[in-house]
Order: C-alpha cells, then sequence, then structure tokens
C-alpha cells in the first residue's frame, strides 16, 4: 500500500510516540528540520501521514486530555479529514476490504480450530 498524505510529504523516519488517542502517533526524532508528523492509523486499515500545519493545530487542540467528549470530536474529525482528503467512496471500500478480510481470517481460524478439535476426538497427532 502506497504512503497517504494529508499535507506536504516529508521524510517519515523517527520514533512514532503513541498519543492519547489509539490510532493517532507524533513522530519524535527523524531528520532535522523534519515537518512535525502525526500518523492516523484507522481501525479499518488505513494509514495516514499529516503533516498540513491546520490539520495539526486542530487535531493538538482536540487531543483528549482526559475529556471524552474531545475524543469523539478528535475521531470526527480525523474520519472527515479522511473523507474530505481521498473521498467518500474510496473510504467505504477500504471499509470493505477490511470487513472481508478480518471475515476470511475468521474463517481460516475456525477451520483450523475444527480439524485441531477432530484430530484430538480421533486421536490423530
Amino acid at each position: 500500500m502506497r504512503e497517504k498524505w494529508i499535507g506536504e510529504e516529508n521524510d517519515t523516519s523517527g520514533t512514532y510516540v503513541k498519543t492519547t488517542c489509539s490510532e493517532l502517533s507524533l513522530r519524535r526524532g527523524g531528520k532535522i528540520n523534519a515537518k512535525k508528523l502525526y500518523r492516523f492509523k484507522s481501525r479499518f486499515g488505513g494509514e495516514y501521514n499529516i503533516t498540513d500545519e491546520e490539520a495539526i493545530s486542530n487535531i493538538e487542540e482536540l487531543l483528549p486530555k482526559g475529556e471524552e467528549e474531545n475524543s469523539v470530536k478528535l475521531y470526527e474529525y480525523l474520519y472527515g479529514l479522511v473523507i474530505e482528503q481521498f473521498g467518500m467512496i474510496e473510504f467505504i471500500v477500504n471499509i470493505g476490504h477490511h470487513v472481508a478480510k478480518e471475515r476470511d481470517d475468521g474463517y481460516v481460524r475456525g477451520k483450523k480450530q475444527m480439524q485441531k478439535e477432530m484430530r484430538n476426538l480421533l486421536g490423530i497427532r
């Protein structure tokens, strides 16, 4: 999957530190004079690098400081930003792909578990 950017592309080296939002990390370190960068890993499998100064300012304003209401507003803002930047159709298609992969993974795990149980039941190792 190619990197998706909201803002100007920049070097991505450095360490990513979790924020109070589980899907959002802030880059620390990296190259000198590198732009501030947040990485948003969507629960639907998308990964977005954010360097846009206005978006970063809004994110930092909304980052929860113990207030659940801000957390909801932050998620609304982040997903709205992704939809605005890349379009609703791509967003929905990505959700569909993610759901299909989870369903397939669950089917494979279930099948393996059933095979294991059948071998144990039949005394086959």
